[in-house]
């Protein structure tokens, strides 16, 4: 007979598979007959555990600094006494000046942000080469990383919340959550596990994606 029990605090985030009177204890979203599978939770930690977000968030930090300082967009410098002016005004020796202080702090920010974007592609293409990413997950990274870059203001408080949002998708309590809600679909439409529709469960575990 076989049993299965979906993921949550009284199973310690594991479902359980019991055959025949006895029961394992295998990880969210893992079933197999007869050779072990990768999980999606171990596939989760694979593909993201080497993905620390501080360069990006630092890149566009560093982009809506740069804008900060002197930003044509919206007409307006900031002094070294971190005060915004507006650009019809040079400044003066307290401000630092439009040009020697605010220009120059613009550019200075901006090859910084350039700088980590650069390393940022690169530890994107890394991943990628190493499968901690898939094909799609790596254009669209590389997207979110050329906007965060390249977008001013606008581009950084996009690549922060890009950023902010991946770690919400990527924690174990909203995979949890995102499994069992599935699971809970699943079970209404086929029943719950047993014996009479195992190849539909078995269908389930082998292509749900985290």
């Amino acid at each position: 007979m076989l049993t299965l029990t979906k993921a949550g605090a009284e199973t310690g985030g594991l479902v359980t598979l019991g055959i025949g009177g006895t029961t394992a204890a295998t990880s969210i979203a893992s079933y197999t007959i007869g050779h072990r599978k990768e999980t999606a939770q171990e596939k989760i930690q694979r593909i993201y555990n080497d993905n620390d977000p501080s360069l990006a968030i630092a890149g566009a930090g560093s982009t809506a600094v740069s804008e900060m300082y002197y930003s044509k967009t919206y007409g307006t410098w900031m002094g070294k006494n971190y005060k915004i002016y507006s650009q019809t005004w040079g400044g003066n020796g307290y401000t630092g000046g439009k040009y020697k202080y605010g220009k120059k702090m613009h550019n200075t920010w901006k090859w910084i942000g350039r700088g980590m974007g650069a390393l940022n592609s690169y530890k994107i293409r890394d991943d990628y080469n190493h499968d901690r990413l898939t094909t799609d997950r790596f254009f669209i990274e590389q997207a979110s990383n050329i906007v965060s870059t390249f977008g001013g203001p606008v581009g950084g408080a996009w690549g922060i919340g890009w950023e902010l949002g991946r770690s919400v998708v990527d924690s174990e309590m909203y995979q949890e959550w995102k499994f069992n809600l599935f699971y809970d679909m699943w079970e209404r439409k086929y029943g719950k596990p047993s014996s009479s529709n195992e190849w539909i469960w078995n269908y389930f575990y082998k292509n749900y994606k985290p």
